[in-house]
């Protein structure tokens, strides 16, 4: 008697939301991945980038990932000073979609160029969710110019409350996909989201809703793996 493989791909939440088809370009431990519509169409710009730049090599795919990072930190800093002004407001999520071009770019050009490496994923990896960081911020500031409060809540503590539990659903998200080889569906739909919440100037209203939906994942997450992949790893299959 043995315990029954249990299939956790593409079982996940974000994959159940987000969909999408696999990135053919993509093989390996990756290939099993499922990019939404979003990330999708930021490809096709970034193959048109990548035909410009490829030439060029000095131009590195570490060095277009350290750009995007730093095109994110610019956006922050113009979201956190703008105030309700449209047309920085409008700068910065112009300034912030580049960025995400750029989280596209830096990973094909380095597959064209057959370059990949662990060191180019980690710094992918670590820099995008730094990008997180300092958009929460940029957020709190921005909400700070003109009140402290929401809601009873000081304007810190929901921005901590943000970047902790986006903190610990990444912690989740890394050990599922290393014990449970769960595929980890990736979307460019939030980037379109934080635009529209810069330039219709909506961070105050998208700071208790984000809190409110983040804590709901995380909690949903848990309870997934708790009760749901428990019971079906407890099931068995008898073989000859």
């Amino acid at each position: 008697m043995r315990k029954k493989k249990t299939d956790y791909s593409l079982r996940n939440l974000s994959s159940k939301l987000i969909g999408g088809k696999p990135n053919e370009e993509k093989g390996g431990q990756y290939a099993f991945k499922k990019e939404g519509f979003t990330l999708r169409f930021h490809r096709n710009i970034s193959n048109q980038i990548i035909k410009v730049i490829d030439p060029f090599s000095f131009i590195t795919p570490n060095r277009i990932t350290w750009f995007g990072f730093l095109l994110a930190v610019l956006s922050a800093l113009i979201l956190a000073l703008s105030g309700d002004n449209f047309v920085w407001l409008l700068l910065a999520s112009i300034i912030y979609w580049v960025s995400a071009i750029m989280d596209c770019v830096d990973g094909q050009l380095a597959r064209n160029r057959g370059i990949c490496s662990k060191t180019g994923e980690w710094l992918d990896f670590v820099l995008e969710g730094g990008k997180g960081i300092f958009l929460w911020m940029a957020i709190g500031f921005n909400i700070t110019i003109t009140k402290t409060e929401l809601m009873g809540f000081n304007v810190w503590f929901l921005v901590a409350v943000a970047l902790g539990f986006l903190g610990f659903l990444s912690v989740i998200s890394i050990y599922s996909s290393w014990l449970f080889e769960e595929a980890q569906p990736v979307s460019h739909d939030h980037v379109y989201v934080i635009m529209l919440m810069m330039i219709f100037h909506l961070v105050e209203p998208a700071l208790i809703l984000f809190d409110i939906a983040i804590i709901l994942v995380v909690f949903y997450t848990l309870i997934e793996k708790t009760f749901l992949f428990a019971h079906e790893e407890s099931e068995t299959e008898v073989t000859e």
